[in-house]
C-alpha cells in the first residue's frame, strides 16, 4: 500500500505550463528566422500565463522573465542559453512534482 500524499503544487494548470514550457525550449533558435518564430511563441505563452496567472501553483519565476525578454543575448551566448534552458527545465520539473537534483553549487553562485 502506497501512503504518499499527492503532491499540493501538482495542478493540471500547472502540468499545462510544464508542456507549453517544454515546447517552448524545444524551439529552434539558431537562425534569425527561428528566433522571430521562438519570440512570436514566446508571446503566446506570456499571454497564456497573464490568463492564467491566478492558477498556477508555483507562480512565474523571476528568471523566466529574463528568459523571455534575454533573445538577444541568448541567440550569441550558448552558455548563457545552456543557463537559462537548465533554469526552465528545472522549474518544469517542479511543476510537475518531480524530485530535484542535488544543487552542487555553492549559494553565492546563485546570484
Amino acid at each position: 500500500m502506497d501512503d504518499a500524499q499527492p503532491n499540493p503544487l501538482v495542478t493540471t494548470r500547472g502540468l499545462e505550463f510544464a508542456d507549453r514550457l517544454e515546447n517552448l525550449i524545444s524551439l529552434p533558435f539558431e537562425r534569425p528566422e527561428e528566433v522571430e518564430s521562438w519570440e512570436v511563441a514566446a508571446d503566446e505563452l506570456d499571454s497564456w500565463i497573464m490568463e492564467h496567472f491566478d492558477e498556477l501553483p508555483l507562480g512565474v519565476p523571476h528568471y523566466l522573465y529574463h528568459y523571455f525578454i534575454d533573445t538577444d543575448i541568448r541567440s550569441n551566448d550558448a552558455s548563457y542559453r545552456l543557463y537559462q534552458e537548465e533554469l526552465i527545465e528545472l522549474f518544469i520539473r517542479q511543476l510537475r512534482g518531480e524530485q530535484l537534483p542535488k544543487n552542487k553549487r555553492r549559494w553565492w553562485h546563485l546570484w
